[in-house]
């Protein structure tokens, strides 16, 4: 027998895999991304020094993506914007509050107000890649963070709720439009941000802001809308999403937020119970559920590539191939509805 015992080597196949999530607080603010047009985001700053700016970037690499005028500060006399689920405009006379250095700057000073010490910031170390298994991937995720407000602390104990964001316009009392994002949460909570004062509401005061156009989806051509810190802009033309089918897009999410399916993916499930057991009753259910689903997430319905076109030719038949033909200026790609049982 040896004086020494030979020592184990470790093995993690005879442990258990365990996994730890992490809650990294940060802050929502107005960006504009230019990539063939100019993207009007929440552009997202975390603690950790992480900004998510379309891609999550470390803040020397943020500075880089400012260089290259991925991120920009300010939009030229006649650039086209474009807001997610909002609308599309083309903008003129803007007014402009920081140059590439200055942005950078007033971003880094959100770091450093979330984390004072600015302590264990995440170095990408000059990439937002690695290879795995011979296959470049990025370091980290695009991050799919909620709002939340803080309904009760007691010591360190905190009572919060989840919501949802939405992209609207807000007009105050001196009829000054802004750029808002507005989050709902589950209790009904409604904020307003981006603008001069946050506003507080109840979910069931949605309906009358609307009707008092304090929340707005399109603005009348001519008038000035303020973006956060970045500055201001003319709208010159364009075009918003019908506030209607943003409001039920409301109804849709604050649903979510109790629990409850929305409209999309009860189509969704209803479109693969046709496909399955195609009745003209299912087909009758398959329209009121599309029907229902506010119009600009219809589209999601389908895939990337065909979107609702397929859905759309079972329920209206071939008038839907012209519009596609129209909309694409090509032939709409083979789909074969299938023949009712009954």
């Amino acid at each position: 027998m040896g004086l020494f015992k030979k020592k184990k080597s470790a093995n993690s196949g005879n442990h258990t895999k365990i996994r730890r999530k992490v809650e990294i607080e940060g802050l929502s603010i107005p960006g504009i991304i230019f990539n063939l047009d100019y993207h009007i985001i929440d552009l997202k700053v975390y603690s950790d020094g992480i900004v998510d700016c379309w891609e999550m970037v470390d803040l020397p690499i943020f500075q880089e993506k400012l260089k290259k005028n991925w991120v920009v500060t300010s939009i030229p006399e006649g650039g086209e914007i474009s807001i997610f689920e909002l609308g599309r405009w083309k903008i003129k006379n803007g007014n402009w509050n920081f140059n590439q250095q200055t942005y950078f700057d007033f971003v880094k000073s959100l770091v450093k107000e979330l984390n004072p010490k600015m302590e264990n910031l995440y170095n990408m170390h000059g990439t937002t890649s690695l290879k795995v298994n011979g296959v470049n991937t990025f370091k980290l995720g695009i991050s799919s963070p909620e709002p939340y407000y803080v309904a009760n602390e007691i010591g360190i104990h905190k009572e919060t709720f989840a919501g949802k964001k939405f992209s609207v316009f807000f007009r105050d009392e001196d009829d000054q439009f802004y750029f808002s994002q507005m989050s709902i949460f589950k209790d009904g909570l409604v904020q307003l941000n981006d603008i001069p004062n946050s506003k507080t509401y109840k979910f069931e005061d949605i309906r009358k802001l609307i009707d008092s156009k304090t929340i707005l989806s399109e603005i009348p051509n001519g008038n000035r809308v303020n973006l956060g810190n970045l500055g201001s802009f003319e709208l010159e033309s364009g075009y918003g999403v019908d506030i209607e089918e943003k409001y039920l897009d409301f109804q849709d999410q604050f649903n979510v937020l109790q629990g409850k399916e929305d409209s999309l993916r009860k189509c969704i499930r209803i479109f693969k119970e046709f496909m399955e057991q195609p009745t003209a009753s299912k087909k009758e259910e398959l329209k009121v559920a599309y029907e229902t689903i506010p119009k600009h997430k219809r589209m999601y319905v389908g895939d990337m590539d065909t979107k609702d076109f397929h859905l759309k030719l079972i329920l209206y038949g071939e008038a839907t191939k012209q519009e596609w033909e129209e909309r694409y200026g090509y032939p709409m790609p083979d789909f074969k509805v299938p023949e009712l049982l009954d």
